[in-house]
């Protein structure tokens, strides 16, 4: 009875959301379905979904649940004014900020998973590859989002873009930061920090398990289940 109410109650942003970003043959099926609970602050710039198969509900917006967040009045946030990319099924949980400025440009994988809470902050570019899943308020931004000028006038702190790599699994609070670049099957561990610098030093293969203070890399030839 309570999905029935929510998908009910989600109806209204369903359909205008659908219709406001998609071409008519794609926006008729509705494919992202968007929770009430979903604050569409700025609904600007594109979204796309690249995927030979267009179907009902396959982009999720707002919905699920974890239990240690009630759900009932956690409220998400819809923030774009650049572009979005689909590639296929995706759920954005209930609680999460996504914001993409004009220029920036957020690329979502097939299967992503986001949970609860987390927010994505995108000034640049942000890819999430294939069968993601990101933790319970986690933040991942390409920016520091204020310039730092030197004595000589010039930013020191330019926006880079994030790449995170296929069958990956940011736990929950973690903090990737600009620059970052992840390998398939990588493991990050709940509550690490990550940035460029931190990265290059560790020389991470595919399928590691990483995470600490200072980061490390914790275990080898990992894989992990949903």
């Amino acid at each position: 009875m309570r999905r029935l109410y929510l998908i009910i109650r989600a109806i209204p942003k369903t359909i205008y959301f659908n219709f406001k970003y998609l071409p008519f043959k794609k926006a008729i099926k509705l494919p992202i379905i968007v929770s009430h609970r979903v604050w569409l602050m700025k609904s600007r710039g594109n979204v796309n979904i690249n995927s030979n198969v267009i179907k009902p509900a396959m982009i999720k917006l707002g919905f699920g649940e974890v239990g240690i967040f009630d759900s009932m009045r956690s409220r998400s946030v819809w923030n774009v004014s650049g572009t979005v990319n689909f590639s296929g099924t995706a759920t954005l949980g209930h609680g999460i900020k996504v914001s993409v400025e004009d220029e920036g440009k957020l690329n979502i994988g097939n299967n992503l998973i986001v949970t609860a809470e987390s927010s994505i902050i995108c000034r640049r570019e942000i890819s999430l590859g294939d069968n993601v899943m990101i933790s319970w308020q986690a933040q991942i931004m390409d920016s520091d989002l204020h310039p730092i000028i030197n004595s000589e006038n010039i930013v020191i702190n330019k926006d880079e873009p994030i790449d995170i790599g296929d069958n990956s699994w940011i736990g929950s609070r973690v903090i990737l930061l600009k620059g970052v670049k992840l390998p398939k099957g990588t493991i990050v561990a709940a509550g690490s920090t990550l940035n460029k610098g931190a990265l290059k030093s560790i020389k991470e293969k595919e399928n590691s398990l990483i995470g600490g203070e200072p980061i490390r890399i914790l275990k080898e030839n990992v894989t992990f289940k949903v």
